[in-house]
Parts: structure tokens; sequence; C-alpha cells
């Protein structure tokens, strides 16, 4: 096995091309044009994302469409990186509110908190999660979440089952982010509490002093997530504290105060824990003074800078000669003098730090030092003495000559600006950084250094201010030569658009923006731009002003040649159609959206995802009759499409905008003519799929008469259905569509009409149900709160 994973690891881009594609050609199955190269494009260098890539090819496949594997089931299934996390998402939500709590404390027990450093996988045994919770353990097992084994002492064991899924699930960052300070602590706690098991549980190596307070607090406050081990060595230190002061009482209470008095110094620096801490403390200072390597040096000014000892620490800083070591350490402090929450004690500290800095001969790492200690200004609230080392960080970083260094520290230095909140003082600096920025030869890095720029422009929240500077960065952004690059530096713009709050401010640049995406030479990266735009297009809340734009925005996505490209824009544009709220003006609009997917020359699912976007925003219009028309040309676009599938989809979102309409006699005539579009699916699947939408819709009618027609030809068509479970779920729609009208006759010959009894039994029970939750209106509430 250690060979095989040997060999895989050493695989070049075409040997790992076909170890993909030969499994799916032996089972006939086909990639759609240009997927297998964009899968392999997200599949990054590090051996470990293979594991991955396995995983998201076995989703890929339960997604597939017929024997095609697609690009709308791959952006659907997260993509190589997310397919995992969208997985444990999907599982997460079908928990109870008491199980997502217990998955909750499995997983944050499952994680290895980094200090300054990404956080990692942590192998946890079953003693330490508990037994109650074991169970739980194994049905994330069984959803493929973690991997349980056994260890060398023959003890169950759990981790989760791939790095990723610690770097890509929202849901465990955000734990990890709210308990990180408990889990570092944890983390200290077994720690000791191991080398005190390893030394046969000797009371010297028991907590004492401010650590004891802290794991007595813990005790009281988090029991139930502390194991029994943990908990029981928390209280033999607090036993041995009791024990402890009973001799002290009774030895003391007949001593003199002379004896007291000699032997107290010394009694408390050789057994007490502060006193021995003292002793540590003045060991490190004289051996730091002593040993002459840089990088024992930097040992101890770490170890002093967390224990807030910063005058011993700047001291060992000094004496470090070289400039890379010299500006870690110096970050190290600065990093710690942020978070003192004292700037009468943090200042003077902070000016020593930068004389030191200013020492230091390397440009790149003088960046790094005065970057963090700005970053210290700006955390104790003092921009005014923050703004000139940021300008004195900016000169150093102009002095870089790798472009990618460059471009890191200005990264790091627009991160800072975004902590001032001060815009006078952090808007000419800004735009220093966008010269700065224009400096940098290499595409990669200048798209780098400007969408951390515009980033921080765009938490200026004051427009006025925030338009000048984004202006320079689309001409900044215009120099970028390579496709790709521009496109990622556009986005970020775009994004920073979205939030001035001033829509005539924001239009101008907008359409400028759009300017600059038509000169992209890539089809995904010109795709790219338009979404990003268009989506700050829908957040300008004026009608007047967003449709000149989203109409310029259209004619860009009809010059994209790809078709995968031009329906993935036209989505967006079609979702901020969405957002006008205004038909008269979005309807032209949502014309020529339609007008651009009839262009779309493949039958596959681009078409057809273009479609649902429209159809979807068609729903939102909130005119009947502006969005039957509409409707009626959608239907249209839908039966040209030849794959099965993907037609399904296009008339399932058409039905469900159908169902929006609130008129009966407009939606009756749409809603017979998808049913005519339905009949003419081939497969039995997705007609399925099909009629049941559009059953949805009939049940939303609310007029009886109308349905019922509509009904009995739903019925007839899910009569023609062949496969069993496809007409079962078909009439299960229809059933549930005619008890919500009340039509029971209807729903009757639904049932009468499966395939099966067990499927007459099925569709029986429900329309049943649907009756008593029409006369019940409370089971019906408390079902909706159960599916919730």
């Amino acid at each position: 096995m250690k060979t095989d994973i040997k060999l895989i690891r050493s695989m070049n881009h075409e040997e790992l091309s076909q170890v993909i594609a030969k499994p799916a050609d032996k089972l006939g199955v086909t990639f759609e044009v240009g997927l297998l190269e964009r899968i392999l494009d997200d599949v990054e260098d590090e051996p470990g994302n293979l594991p991955l890539l396995e995983f998201a090819l076995t989703e890929l496949w339960q997604q597939r469409q017929g024997k095609q594997l697609t690009h709308a089931a791959y952006q659907q299934i997260g993509k190589v990186q997310g397919a995992l996390a969208r997985h444990a998402d999907q599982k997460y939500g079908k928990l109870s509110a008491t199980e997502k709590e217990q998955v909750r404390r499995i997983f944050i027990q499952l994680v290895h908190p980094g200090e300054g450093t990404q956080d990692t996988r942590r192998l946890a045994t079953k003693a330490e999660l508990s037994e109650a919770s074991w169970g739980l353990v194994k049905q994330l097992a069984d959803a493929r979440l973690v991997v349980t084994s056994r260890n060398a002492a023959e003890q169950e064991t759990v981790e989760v089952v791939h790095e990723a899924l610690i770097r890509n699930w929202v849901e465990l960052r955000q734990w990890m982010d709210a308990d990180r300070s408990f889990r570092a602590w944890q983390e200290r706690l077994r720690f000791t509490m191991d080398q005190w098991q390893k030394m046969q549980r000797d009371e010297g190596v028991l907590l004492r002093g401010a650590v004891l307070k802290e794991a007595e607090a813990k005790l009281k406050q988090r029991r139930e997530e502390l194991s029994k081990g943990e908990q029981e060595f928390i209280q033999a230190s607090l036993a041995v504290l009791q024990r402890g002061k009973q001799r002290i009482y009774y030895f003391f209470g007949g001593v003199s105060t002379i004896l007291l008095l000699t032997l107290g110094i010394w009694g408390w620096l050789n057994y007490t824990t502060p006193g021995k801490l003292t002793q540590i403390r003045w060991k490190l200072t004289d051996m730091g003074q002593k040993v002459s390597s840089p990088e024992y040096k930097l040992k101890a000014v770490v170890a002093f800078a967390k224990d807030e000892n910063f005058t011993e620490a700047l001291k060992l800083a000094k004496q470090i000669p070289d400039s890379q070591n010299k500006a870690y350490v110096l970050t190290i402090i600065a990093e710690a003098y942020g978070k003192l929450n004292q700037a009468q004690t943090a200042a003077p500290l902070l000016e020593k730090a930068l004389a030191s800095a200013n020492q230091i001969p390397d440009s790149q790492y003088k960046a790094y030092a005065l970057t963090a200690i700005a970053e210290a200004y700006a955390e104790l609230q003092q921009p005014e003495k923050a703004a000139p080392l940021l300008a004195k960080a900016i000169a150093s970083a102009n002095l870089i000559s790798q472009s990618y260094e460059k471009a890191y520290a200005l990264k790091a230095i627009a991160e800072v600006y975004s902590k001032l909140n001060q815009v006078q003082t952090t808007a000419p600096l800004l735009a220093k950084a966008i010269t700065s920025a224009n400096l940098i030869p290499d595409s990669s890095g200048k798209a780098y250094a400007l969408i951390a720029i515009a980033e921080a422009i765009a938490k200026l929240n004051q427009a006025q201010t925030a338009a000048p500077l984004l202006e320079r960065a689309i001409t900044s952004a215009n120099l970028i030569p390579d496709s790709s690059d521009k496109a990622k530096a556009l986005i970020a713009i775009a994004k920073a658009y979205g939030k001035l709050n001033q829509a005539q401010t924001a239009a101008l640049l907008l359409e400028r923006a759009i300017a600059s995406a038509n000169q992209i030479q890539n089809s995904a990266s010109t795709a790219d731009a338009l979404i990003a735009i268009a989506e700050a297009i829908g957040k300008l809340n004026q009608v007047q002003t967003a449709a000149p734009l989203l109409a310029k925005a259209i004619a860009s996505v009809n010059l994209i040649p790809d078709s995968y490209n031009k329906a993935d824009a036209l989505t967006a544009i079609a979702e901020a159609y969405g957002k006008l709220n205004q038909a008269q003006t979005g309807a032209p609009l949502l014309a020529k959206a339609s007008a651009s997917a009839n262009l779309i020359p493949d039958s596959y699912n681009n078409k057809a995802n273009a479609l649902i976007a429209i159809a979807k925003a068609y729903g939102k219009l909130n005119q009947a009759q502006t969005a039957a028309l509409l409707l009626e040309r959608a239907i249209t676009s839908a039966n040209q499409i030849q794959n099965s599938a993907s037609t399904a989809d296009a008339l399932i979102a058409i039905a469900k905008a159908i169902g929006k309409l609130n008129q009966g006699q407009t939606a009756a005539a749409l809603l017979e003519k998808v049913l005519a579009s339905a009949n003419q699916i081939q497969d039995s699947n997705s007609k399925a799929y099909a009629l049941t939408a559009i059953a949805e819709a009939y049940g939303k009618l609310n007029q009886g008469q109308t349905a019922a027609a509509l009904l009995e030809k739903a019925i007839a068509s899910a009569n023609q259905i062949q496969n069993s479970s496809d007409k079962a779920n078909a009439l299960t729609a229809i059933a549930e569509a005619a008890a919500n009208l009340k039509n029971w006759g209807q729903a009757l010959k639904a049932t009468e009409k499966c395939p099966s009894d067990e499927c007459q039994v099925d569709l029986l029970a429900k329309v049943l149900t649907v009756h008593t939750e029409q006369q019940r209106p409370e089971l019906k509430k408390e079902k909706e709160k159960e599916e919730e």
C-alpha cells in the first residue's frame, strides 16, 4: 500500500489525468468538455489532496446526469476543495439540536488549535470523548466525516477524515474560533497531566497558583467537556492545595516572627510556584545573554514576550544580528504589546521596538517589523502613531526587489490600514499603497496586492473618499497583462463598489469595471469578473442606475464564446435582475437575458442553468402579465434543450416561478404548456421530477376547477412513466397537490394508479395526513418545526 502511495504522489499531470479518466471510460461515462482539466487544475501539488480528489469524484459520480459528469454537478458538490465541507453541511443539517451540540463538542476535540499556525487534526481517544458520545462518533464515521481506529494501547480512537474539513467547513472554523482559548488551555492541561501520570502521580507535578485557579474555574464552567482523567487531575491538585494550607497553618502557628522573616524569602524562592518561576526567569536572562546562537536567543525572546517581560525581550532582540530573526522577534513583541490593552504601558515599549526595527538593514524584514508595530498601535487605538509607521513601512516595501515578497508586505500593510478607523489618515496611505502596487512587475503579485488594498478601501465606509481610490485601483488592474490575475483584482474592486452605498458614484466605477472586463481575453476570467460586477450592481438599490449597467453587462456576456462561462455570467445577471423589484424595468432586461441564453449553442446543462436563474428572476417580478410573457418564452427555450435532465431542471424552475404568479387563469395556461413539455421528456426519472414541480405549482392555484383539469392531465402523464419508483414519486406529488386543493376524488384517483401496494399505502397515508393537518393546523406547524 505504501508503495502505491509513493507512485501516486509522483504522478505528473498527464498520468493523473489517465487515472481519473480510464475508470470512467470503462463504465462508458464521459466528462463534459473542459471538466477533466478543471478538476486537475483544482488539485494542488500536495499529496494530501489526493484523498480529497477521490472523495470529490465519488460525490461527482453520484450527481452524474445519465452517462455524463457535468460542470454543473461539479460546481454543485463544491469542487475538489469544497466537496467534503458541503457533505459535512448536509449531514450536520439533518441532526437534531441535541445531536448538533454533541457534534460540536466532538469536533473541537479533534482539532489541535494552532498558535500562529493553521489548526491541525488531532487523534482523540474514546475516554476523552466519553462513552455516551461514541455512538454519535460511529454515525459520523459511517457518514465519512471521521475515521475510527485503535492505538498501540488498544484504545479506541477517532480523527477527522481530512484536514481540508478543518480548513473549509465554515461551521467547524466558527466552533474553533469561539472555543480556541478553551481548547488551547485544555491541550496545556493534558500535557501537564501526561507528565503527572508518567511520574507515577508525583504531587510535585500537580497544578498550583494561578494555573490551578484557572483550572478550578474551567472545572466549574465546562465540567461536561473535560474527560474523567482531566477532572481527576484538577481535583487531585485542589486536594494537595487544601492539605498544604492546613500544614502551613499548623507549622507556622508556633514559630516566631523572626524565624518567619529569615526563612520567608528562601522558602518563597524554593517552595512556591512564583518563587521557582522567578528563578527560571533569572536563569533564562543570564543564559540568553551568554549564548551566541541567534536561534536560541530568539527562543528566549519569544518566551519573555509571551511572559510579558518586554524589557528583557527587547534587550535580547537588539543582540540578534540577522534581519530575518530580528524582524520575527520584533513582530512577536509588537503583537504582545497590542494585547496589553494599556496604551500608557505599551507606548514607551513600542518606541523601543521601533528603534530596533529601524536598525534592520533588509527592506523586506524591516517592512514586516514596522507593519507589526503599526498594527500594535492600531490595537491600542492610536492611529496617529500608526500612520507614520505605515508610511515608513510602505517606503521599505518599495525597496523589496522580489515581486511576491513586495506584494505580501503591501497586503499586510493594507490589512492594518483597515483597522485604523480614521478615513482622513488612512486614505492617503492607501493611495501610496496603490502607487507601490503599480511598481510590482509580476501579474500575480500586483493582483495580490490590489485585492488587499481594495478590501481595505471597502472598509472606509465613505463613498466620496473611497471612489477616487477605487478608480485608481481599476486603472492599476487594467495594467495587469494576465487575464486570470486581472479578473481576480477586478472581482475584489467590484465587491468594494458594492459597499459604497452611493449608487451614482458606484455606477460610474462599475461601468469602468465592465469596460475592463471586456479587455480580458480568457472566457472564464471574463465571466468571473462580470459575475462579481453583477453582484455589485444588485446591491445598488436604485433601479434607474442599475438597469443600464445590467444591459451593458448582458452585451459583454454575449461576447463570451464559451457556453459554460456565458451561462455562469447570465445566471449572476439574472439574480441581479431579481433584486430590481420593478417589473417594467426588469422585464425588458430579462427578455435580453433570455435571448442571450438562447444563443448558448450546447444542448446540455449550460443553457438550462441560465434559464433556471432567469426563471427565478421572473418569479420576483410581481406582475403576472409581464412575467407570463417572459415565462412563455422560457418554456420555448427549455424545449430546445436535448438532454432530459437539463430540460427537467429548466421546467422545474419555470413551474416554481409560475407558482408565484398568484393569478389562477394566467398560471393555469402556462402550466398546461409546461406539462406538455414535460410529456416530451424521455427519461422517466427526469419526467417524474418535472411532474412533481408542476403538481406543487397546481397546489398553489387556489382554483379548484382550473386545477382539476390540469391534475387530470398530470395523472395521465404520470401513468405513462415506465419506471415504478419514478411513477410513484410523480403520483405522490400529484396526490398531495389534489389533497391541498381538497379535491379528494382526484387524490384517490392518483392513488389508484400506483404501481404497487406499498405505493398505495404511502399515498393514502399522505393524503389523509394532509386532511388531518387542514383540520388541525397546529399539527402542520409542528411538522414544519421538525423539518427545520
